[in-house]
């Protein structure tokens, strides 16, 4: 198992892609100089939220690929509004409508890729988002619904629905 350091960030960024990480380790230190974390193609169910509490400089966080279904680490972002991310990648895991409105709680994300995953709307509350990619997982003929409150967010220039069809 790999344990995550401030010493791995190389040019802001520690990648750890395609290791079968069921979990992430880590030191209890600020990881300062990070602003790009990726743990795509991975095992990983959820994300420890005490992790990202020590990365306040992050701007990228890339879990594509991966087995999460839970988003309570979400939180961290929600409570720290000044935090500014730029990009969150969720796309390939097993979240579901509910947990995609949670993370669109965290108003601060700027690009949220949760294409590939398990759900049926584009979610309602992707108001400050300004690239949304929702595409269909498994069943490239599912129908989606459009409910975005009536309208598209003013924020949102672009929305990827490939796989999807019209109701």
């Amino acid at each position: 198992p790999v344990t995550l350091t401030p010493a791995m960030v190389r040019d802001g960024t520690i990648a750890i892609v395609d290791q079968k990480l069921a979990a992430v380790r880590y030191t209890k230190a600020p990881f300062d100089l990070l602003t790009r974390l990726d743990l795509s193609n991975n095992l990983l169910t959820t994300l420890p939220p005490e992790l990202l509490s020590l990365c306040g400089s992050l701007e990228y966080l890339y879990l594509s690929h991966n087995k999460i279904g839970d988003v309570t680490w979400i939180d961290v972002l929600i409570q720290n509004p000044d935090w500014a991310l730029k990009e969150l990648r969720l796309d390939g895991n097993l979240l579901t409508d509910g947990t995609v409105v949670r993370v669109c709680q965290a108003k601060q994300i700027a690009a949220l890729d949760v294409s590939h995953n398990q759900l049926t709307a584009i979610p309602s509350c992707a108001d400050g988002l300004r690239l949304l990619s929702c595409a269909c997982k498994t069943e490239p003929q599912r129908t989606l619904s459009l409910e975005i409150a009536g309208r598209m967010p003013p924020s949102l220039t672009s929305l990827d629905l490939s796989g999807w069809n019209k109701p």
